[in-house]
């Protein structure tokens, strides 16, 4: 399952796990995640997600961070949008996840990032098989 560490903390993490997908054209799939502090589960939430979405959401983060996105994405469908901010300092990027009023955030290289999205493109893939 595909899980993004806190790099200065790694009990905080954010955890997606798929629930329900349909690869065709026009269709998605249900998604959990996970907010986790202190290894305590803070929020889980069920979302849905259309392939359209998908398939920007997934590239966006494997080629983490594109300019194209101006340190933001969200979209029509549901209400978490994510924010991040380079930190020059230590190049760690400061994301935050908003859901609905809540905000989480969590400390992450480019690279963990990077490998967050091929771990949520490998979980698709393996949800299939």
């Amino acid at each position: 399952m595909p899980i993004l560490r806190d790099k200065n903390f790694p009990v905080n993490y954010i955890e997606f796990t798929v629930v329900k997908h349909n690869p065709s054209p026009g269709e998605g799939g249900y998604y959990n995640y996970k907010y986790v502090v202190n290894s305590e589960i803070v929020k889980e939430a069920k979302f849905g997600r259309t392939n359209m979405v998908l398939n920007s959401f997934i590239p966006m983060l494997k080629e983490f961070p594109e300019e194209k996105w101006k340190g933001y994405i969200s979209h029509f469908e549901e209400s978490m949008e994510i924010k991040w901010m380079h930190e020059y300092k230590t190049d760690l990027y400061l994301l935050i996840f908003m859901d609905l009023g809540h905000l989480y955030t969590l400390k992450a290289s480019k690279e963990g990032i990077r490998e967050f999205g091929n771990q949520f493109e490998e979980e698709l893939k393996s949800f299939l098989n």
